[in-house]
């Protein structure tokens, strides 16, 4: 469910009136991409669509033209970046990730008498995709997004070749990425871009009220993967039913999008690998 923008509405003899509406977001939605989707499957699947927006926010480089690093550089950290890339390939197939996630509102008539229709995931596959996407994204996860970043960077200062300014660019705009996803969604931050862009109004966006960051924390501790310290306050949104329902959709987008630049970030580290032999 996203903030829409009308067309002219239409009234019918009988005083019904029609508006017809699309998603803020579609203004980014065919955003040229300068590579394929990282794990697309097929022309226009669901990976490709985040990926327009990803496109949009922040015109990350290829992650597959990455500049090989040399053998020294990188092998005796060669076991935490090649886990990197087996578990990016596992939640490339996450049954999450593949999902027709929806959240829909119908308001009656009068103002009142929400409808609240919903297709999420089975809460199986939410359990299963949460608790594999905390090892990309904890701080304590030894092969995470961060903790690889920081391999690459110190082998990149390592290598005496001519790439290592581009490599240096190249890291840091997919840590800059990752950092905003993380307190961003990604719909707002297209949005930011819009308004910046003169296309679009200044907002609020859907998606403003809680970071991505907090909805991890508050899912994972209040109810996916513990029943924990946060429970107390997820509890708290499940007073209103829409305000339940709006900020798990929320949840599954912002966790969504960081899962596909992590899975961008899996091609990168497999080009920076490249001219490295894999430990026996």
């Amino acid at each position: 469910m996203n903030r829409e923008i009308a067309d002219v509405p239409t009234a019918r003899g009988d005083g019904t009136v029609t508006v017809t509406a699309r998603s803020f977001e579609t203004l980014a939605a065919n955003y040229p991409l300068p590579f394929r989707a990282p794990f697309s499957r097929a022309k226009g699947d669901h990976f490709e669509y985040w990926w327009h927006l990803i496109q949009f926010a922040f015109d990350l480089p290829d992650p597959n033209s990455f500049p090989a690093l040399p053998a020294l550089a990188i092998d005796n950290q060669r076991t935490i970046v090649d886990r990197y890339v087996v578990a990016a390939d596992d939640l490339s197939e996450s049954a999450f990730l593949a999902h027709p996630t929806m959240l829909n509102v119908k308001v009656g008539g009068s103002g009142f008498g929400e409808q609240i229709t919903r297709a999420f995931p089975p809460n199986e596959n939410i359990r299963g995709f949460s608790v594999l996407l905390r090892q990309f994204h904890g701080p304590a996860e030894p092969a995470s997004f961060n903790n690889v970043q920081r391999i690459l960077r110190r082998a990149n200062d390592l290598a005496d070749d001519m790439h290592r300014q581009t490599r240096l660019q190249s890291l840091s705009a997919w840590g800059r990425a990752a950092g905003r996803l993380r307190a961003f969604q990604v719909k707002v931050l297209v949005g930011r871009r819009l308004y910046r862009e003169g296309r679009f109004g200044p907002g609020p966006f859907p998606g403003e009220e809680l970071s991505p960051e907090q909805l991890i924390s508050l899912y994972n501790y209040g109810e996916d993967i513990h029943w924990g310290r946060q429970r107390d306050d997820l509890s708290a949104l499940g007073v209103d039913t829409f305000a339940a329902a709006w900020q798990r959709m929320n949840f599954f987008e912002g966790t969504a999008a960081l899962a596909h630049l992590y899975l961008g970030f899996a091609q990168l580290v497999r080009a920076a690998t490249a001219g490295v032999s894999s430990p026996a």
